[in-house]
């Protein structure tokens, strides 16, 4: 780090408050502030008020550095789009006139994944030296690691962008059960040996705790996602099955953290196969052995935070 805490950091998450309660904290805790650190995952649920937040630094004489971390954005938003329907175009257009309200020369956008580097800056015309890769982390507690237990099933777990018809079409007649947490609808019938689900959060981490292997699915995007969960699966040991998208080798060696397949229904299914069979425990013990090394040493909450801290007071 940069450099020791000055001391206790001020904090304020949306949905502690209402919208316009946490806009005039925020007012108050950022008036003298030299940084300020936002979340770029505030969306529609939570009234993009940490977006709203940003906007209204944009107007202050002086301008503390703001890091936009987490800035996982695409054009599109699937929640928002399916409200506006047939104005789908006008939701793409706000969107990138947001990102246009809130920028300037004392921004600096955090993204997940190395290739974003590259694409970022271009969807949404900022300055490419104010995007940084900024690593992500596992979520779960260090402690909750002692909870964990090998069971009989496979799980799979989250909403953003996954392709579970992928996981589907390679999970079925599989020696295994597979768990889905999701919100996710299948559009036709599941094999026997697949659920799906959502689940509340407790629930989600005790399947999560006591899977045998944890698979994320994932469909090509203009961003990455899945690193929570197969962050917190690596930390907890657990051998974890990836498709090969944006980000993915930032966080997995393949063979030796992870595996990490085509999106491909037989290379998927093989991939399942080779995890599961017994006679390739001592490999896979080896990798996932590997895996939580790797995350305790890089991936951990205190890392990101650090990552965030250090953005927040080098020199531009």
């Amino acid at each position: 780090m940069s450099g020791p805490w000055p001391g206790k950091p001020e904090t304020l998450l949306p949905g502690t408050v209402s919208f316009l309660r946490y806009l005039v904290r925020f007012s108050r805790l950022a008036r003298d502030a030299d940084a300020v650190v936002l979340r770029g995952t505030s969306g529609l649920h939570e009234g993009y008020v940490e977006l709203v937040a940003a906007l209204l630094l944009k107007f202050r004489r002086r301008r503390p550095r703001t890091v936009i971390g987490d800035a996982t954005w695409d054009v599109t938003s699937r929640r928002l789009e399916d409200r506006l329907s047939a104005a789908r175009p006008l939701a793409r257009l706000g969107a990138r006139l947001a990102i246009r309200a809130i920028d300037g020369q004392h921004i600096i956008y955090g993204v997940l994944s190395s290739e974003e580097l590259r694409d970022f800056p271009a969807r949404w015309h900022v300055a490419p030296e104010r995007v940084r890769f900024v690593p992500f982390c596992a979520t779960m507690s260090v402690g909750r690691c002692a909870e964990a237990s090998s069971g009989s099933y496979v799980f799979a777990g989250g909403d953003s962008y996954r392709d579970y018809d992928l996981l589907v079409a390679a999970a079925e007649n599989l020696d295994a059960p597979v768990k889905i947490a999701t919100s996710w609808k299948s559009s036709g019938l599941l094999p026997p040996n697949v659920s799906v689900g959502w689940l509340p959060k407790d629930e989600y981490d005790r399947a999560l705790l006591g899977a045998r292997a944890v698979v994320v699915p994932l469909r090509a995007a203009a961003r990455s996602a899945g690193q929570q969960t197969y962050l917190n699966a690596m930390m907890l040991g657990k051998p974890v099955i990836v498709t090969d998208v944006y980000g993915v080798h930032d966080y997995i060696s393949d063979r030796e953290t992870g595996l990490i397949t085509a999106p491909d229904p037989v290379a998927l299914r093989e991939a399942l196969e080779w995890v599961l069979d017994p006679g390739n425990t001592d490999d896979v013990t080896r990798m996932t052995e590997r895996a939580k090394q790797v995350v305790n040493e890089r991936f951990l909450l205190k890392d990101y935070f650090g990552r965030l801290w250090d953005l927040a007071t080098a020199e531009m």
